[in-house]
Parts: C-alpha cells; sequence; structure tokens
C-alpha cells in the first residue's frame, strides 16, 4: 500500500494535466494567428475553446477546435502562409488529442 500511495500522491494524474497541457497549445495557435485575418474569428476559437476545456466542457472544446482547423484550411496560402498553417494545425492537433484521450 505504501508504494501505491507514493506513486499516485506525488505526481498530479494525467487527467489533472490535460487542461494545462491544451491551454498551452491553444495560447500557442492564438498567438501564431492573432493579427492574421481581417477580422477576429480565428483569434476567437483558440479562446473559446479554451474556455470550454476551463469549465470540463472537453467535447464543446473539441468541436470549436474542428471548427478552427476548418477555418485555418480555408485561409491557408490566403491570409495564412503555408508554413504558419502547418504549425498551427500541428497545436490544433494535439490540444485536440488531448481533448479525446
Amino acid at each position: 500500500m505504501a508504494a501505491a500511495s507514493r506513486r499516485s500522491g506525488s505526481r498530479p494524474s494525467y487527467a489533472a494535466q490535460r487542461p494545462a497541457r491544451i491551454g498551452s497549445d491553444l495560447d500557442t495557435a492564438l498567438q501564431t494567428v492573432t493579427g492574421v485575418d481581417p477580422g477576429s474569428s480565428l483569434q476567437t476559437k483558440p479562446q473559446a475553446a479554451k474556455a470550454k476545456v476551463a469549465a470540463g466542457d472537453y467535447r464543446s472544446a473539441a468541436n470549436i477546435l474542428n471548427a478552427f482547423a476548418n477555418q485555418l484550411a480555408a485561409q491557408t496560402g490566403k491570409q495564412i502562409p503555408n508554413d504558419v498553417a502547418v504549425a498551427v494545425a500541428n497545436q490544433v492537433g494535439e490540444a485536440s488529442g488531448l481533448l479525446t484521450a
């Protein structure tokens, strides 16, 4: 029993770490797309997803990230350079993977 309590008591569980890791990925994506498109719709989606994650609503956050990925794909090569779009898509993919894990 002592070994089990040492293992579980010293580190936060993966589930407890998930919101912070997703938030970090979304912060990076947000910084990358800020000021890229003429409006703010690319910027509002990562913010909205982050708020849903903080509220524990992972399904809604995943849906918002899906919409963000679609919008990102539509703007790739237009308002968003290809290399930037790939980097942001990777961050969003990591966040999405954590949401569905």
